[in-house]
């Protein structure tokens, strides 16, 4: 076995793996769901509000001259509405977008939740490279519950608008990239450290 590491050159290599690896293993895939009520429930927020969750902010918008509203109403009426709606939610003579460029950058979104959609009610969801436009149609919901936008990889906006009725843009969750902590840097360096004790037993 001592045989095996008579030069250097291998257990360099065995070193180098072991620091690419744990680079990778340093970083760990976490889910960000953003509820819309991080500024505030049942109130009105403005033109456009900026939600931070885990560290990171995502930034939504109301169209037009709206202002947006932090609805909290109990179980399926809570979410992101307009002030004006009579019951502040999105109808569909308005929308909500949010920025698919938030800070730091999300690795990746997956869904969109829909609240507030009753028997009759249909929510609409769009992607748009430009703000203040609904741009593409992406889907229709028929009731409360989720939407994949795990295929929208490009920067600019989804939309919410209602088909019919009103509806609420319930919350949104995306992929984030973060350290672990140290743990994994932790037992890199312990190995680290064996393997420099190997060696200078092996050159002795």
């Amino acid at each position: 076995g001592i045989a095996l590491y008579s030069s250097p050159l291998p257990l360099k290599w065995l070193l180098t793996a072991l620091v690419l690896a744990g680079f990778n293993l340093a970083v760990q895939a976490n889910t960000v769901t953003w509820n819309f009520l991080e500024n505030g429930s049942d109130v009105s927020l403005g033109a456009s509000s900026t939600f931070t969750e885990s560290g990171v902010a995502l930034t939504a918008y109301a169209s037009g001259t709206e202002s947006l509203y932090a609805k909290n109403d109990g179980p399926g009426e809570n979410g992101l509405g307009i002030t004006s709606d009579i019951e502040h939610e999105i109808n569909p003579n308005n929308f909500v977008q949010f920025n698919l460029t938030t800070v730091p950058a999300v690795s990746s979104w997956t869904l969109v939740f829909l609240g507030s959609v009753q028997s009759g009610e249909t929510a609409t969801i769009y992607y748009s490279p430009v703000l203040g436009t609904l741009g593409t149609l992406l889907g229709t919901v028929t009731g409360d519950g989720s939407f994949d936008i795990s295929s929208i990889s490009a920067p600019g906006y989804i939309g919410v608008s209602a088909g019919s009725g009103n509806v609420l843009l319930e919350s949104v969750s995306a992929v984030v990239n973060t350290p672990d902590g140290g743990t994994t840097m932790m037992l890199l360096g312990g190995a680290l450290m064996g393997l420099g004790f190997i060696k200078r037993k092996l050159s002795a």
